[in-house]
């Protein structure tokens, strides 16, 4: 890809997790999800 077009875009916000890492883990989960269902990756 030689572009510099934006192709997908999320943002979200969190307060205070008690686990860090396990929400990092469940929120990457949830964007790899998304951007199959929004045909950015196969």
């Amino acid at each position: 890809m030689d572009t510099q077009q934006l192709i997908y875009s999320v943002q979200t916000q969190s307060f205070n997790p008690s686990d860090s890492e396990a929400l990092g883990h469940e929120y990457g989960q949830l964007i790899l999800k998304d951007m199959v269902k929004q045909q950015v990756i196969q």
